[in-house]
């Protein structure tokens, strides 16, 4: 593992660097969905609780390393993730993601630092892609979900989209590096708006949600 650079966070892309993003992410999405659709007939249900303007946190169950990419593929948004630092620092995967835009969180939990960053994303009308069981569950039902997405969600008061998917154990399963056929399919829940709870009640809402969205994923 490559040592890790100095800096707190990621330095942000240039204007160019910023450009090439976007017409990557568009002429690439399209595509890509087709091909995941031929192979492993993706199923998505919910689109329409994506907002497509402003702040937004979209919250997904995390059972293989390829949900990243299946949730980016099939969102209609471009996803800021938060990263953990023991993968960011992996040669080629740092230069790739530092490419997409990642924000990354030292595995003792989101920081000051990372949580201004997020913040400045958010507000600035940009979506973070989080995975808020803080990692993989390999087998049983959706862990609790940590409660530093309640708090970026409290101080930033952009509503949680809840993403249940299936499938991406079969196809990328933990610990294997070779793609397997599988059929993948992706249940997004209505937003979670904070209103007045605290942490810990809208980290159990959720919990909630994400066993809900992944249940109905199963089932589709």
């Amino acid at each position: 593992m490559a040592n890790a650079p100095q800096e707190k966070q990621p330095r942000p892309l240039g204007p160019w660097g910023r450009l090439a993003r976007v017409l990557l992410f568009y002429n690439l999405r399209t595509p890509v969905r087709a091909i995941l659709r031929a192979l492993c007939g993706v199923r998505v249900v919910g689109e329409e609780h994506v907002p497509l303007r402003g702040g937004v946190i979209v919250a997904s169950t995390h059972a293989s390393l390829a949900d990243s990419v299946i949730l980016q593929t099939f969102v209609p948004r471009h996803l800021t993730y938060l990263m953990g630092d023991k993968f960011y620092y992996l040669p080629v995967v740092h230069q790739l993601v530092r490419f997409w835009g990642v924000l990354v969180v030292k595995q003792a939990g989101m920081n000051k630092d990372v949580l201004r960053a997020a913040e400045g994303v958010l507000a600035r009308g940009g979506a973070i892609g989080i995975f808020p069981e803080g990692g993989i569950t390999r087998q049983g039902p959706v862990r609790e979900a940590r409660q530093g997405v309640a708090l970026l969600a409290r101080r930033a008061r952009v509503p949680i989209v809840p993403v249940g998917i299936a499938g991406t154990e079969r196809l990328l399963p933990p610990g294997q590096r070779r793609l397997h056929r599988a059929r993948l399919r992706l249940y997004i829940g209505e937003p979670i708006l904070a209103g007045d709870c605290d942490r810990s009640d809208l980290a159990a809402r959720v919990t909630a949600a994400l066993r809900s969205c992944a249940d109905r994923a199963q089932r589709l």
